[in-house]
């Protein structure tokens, strides 16, 4: 039932619609309603850059052309045509904060330490000492300004860390020292720096001969640069220059060549219609369109008022019933006897009469019920026929019902 309310409301609807707008004149009827409207174009040139094997337009110019380039890259992996270029770039070494004093030797396996003095640009720095694996707990006494032995010294298996608190560029940076020995042979060490105790920026491995007296000291002074080796040291972000700079030990250089395929998007464009006002319009036409009229619901009504009255007047009329002996041919017993079946008043109006006509129909029949007036062969074939009408009507419903339900 559902499906078929919507499918009449879809018909409802496209009837009632209004129809495309067209150029074409439509005739006015009776049942159309016809409505007209003016439409102002301007011609419009659409236009777009593409490769040639991207038209979508049906016209274009392969003289009018953009060229397009991809992303620089470092391989060549191109099927076009393509462009290079060399860009030139320095790295400075980043800031340290930290210096390690280890791997040391000595003929005593006793390295004493004296004093230590780290300067940046010639200005003498504050630092915190940090031992590892120290025979004793004299290393602050490296950090006073006596240049004599005071009892601290390093053995293989230590190192000493200094710990300058900020962040310095290692070019600037001098370590003095005040070293002795008891007694006589070679003495080595290292000394590296680094910005998280992580990497090594730089080292300086040192050799040095004492003799047997015991007062002697020795002073030496070190740039932890321009002595040193450039080992794992970090850099700041590159910055491109015109030409590539010399390197040296706190700045590294570099050159890079990058490839990128080159595009031409040639001019492809087609005239296309806008609609537009009329002040700026290039042309305008006059289309149409139509709409199939409802009926009027108001004058189906009276007709039904009408058809209503017609139907009441009918039945109001007096129901004449036929004598029967004015019956002659057989076949009209059969119709007396429907009307008899359909309205039981009209029986009962039926025997009144014939009982007010008693005495004139005794005069010229003899008294026979109108019943009877059907032999038996005719009452059968009533009796089947209003069977096989109801057997028909009953299988229309059925078919009725399942339409409905599809």
């Amino acid at each position: 039932m559902r499906k078929l309310l919507i499918l009449l409301c879809f018909f409802t609807i496209e009837v009632n619609a209004f129809s495309e707008w067209q150029e074409e004149e439509i005739e006015l009827e009776d049942n159309l309603i016809v409505e007209e409207k003016e439409f102002c174009y301007r011609e419009k040139k659409i236009v777009d850059y593409l490769r040639e094997i991207d038209f979508i337009y049906e016209y274009y110019d392969l003289n009018d052309y953009l060229i397009e380039y991809s992303d620089w890259q470092k391989e060549i992996d191109f099927t076009q045509e393509y462009e290079e270029k060399t860009n030139y770039y320095y790295q400075k070494m980043q800031k340290i904060r930290y210096v390690h004093f280890s791997d040391i030797r000595s003929p005593d396996h006793k390295f004493m330490l004296n004093r230590v003095i780290i300067a940046n640009q010639g200005k003498k720095l504050e630092y915190d000492v940090i031992c590892d694996n120290c025979p004793n707990d004299l290393a602050e006494l490296v950090k006073n300004e006596n240049a004599f032995y005071e009892g601290f010294y390093l053995t293989e298996e230590s190192t000493l860390t200094f710990d300058l608190g900020d962040y310095y560029a290692v070019e600037n940076l001098d370590f003095n020292i005040f070293i002795s020995n008891e007694k006589h042979g070679m003495n080595t060490y290292e000394m590296t720096t680094s910005r998280d105790q992580k990497n090594i920026f730089t080292r300086i491995f040192i050799i040095n001969w004492f003799s047997t007296n015991p007062t002697e000291f020795r002073w030496f002074q070190y740039s932890l640069l321009a002595d040193a080796e450039v080992i794992d040291p970090l850099y700041e972000p590159r910055v491109q220059t015109d030409y590539l700079k010399e390197a040296t030990k706190k700045m590294k250089t570099f050159s890079e060549t990058l490839y990128r395929e080159k595009h031409y998007l040639y001019k492809n464009y087609e005239y296309q219609l806008e609609l537009v006002e009329k002040e700026k319009s290039d042309y305008c036409v006059i289309k149409y369109r139509y709409q199939i009229k409802e009926k009027n619901n108001n004058i189906n009504e009276e007709e039904n008022n009408n058809i209503n009255e017609e139907e009441k007047k009918e039945k109001d009329k007096p129901i004449k019933v036929p004598v029967v002996s004015d019956l002659k041919p057989a076949i009209k017993k059969t119709e007396i006897v429907k009307d008899i079946i359909k309205n039981n008043s009209q029986l009962k109006e039926i025997e009144d009469t014939s009982s007010k006509n008693k005495v004139g129909a005794e005069a010229k029949e003899p008294k026979t019920d109108n019943l009877e007036l059907l032999n038996p062969k005719e009452k059968e074939t009533e009796k089947s026929f209003n069977w096989w009408l109801l057997i028909l009507l009953g299988g229309v419903l059925m078919v009725v019902r399942k339409y409905v339900k599809n």
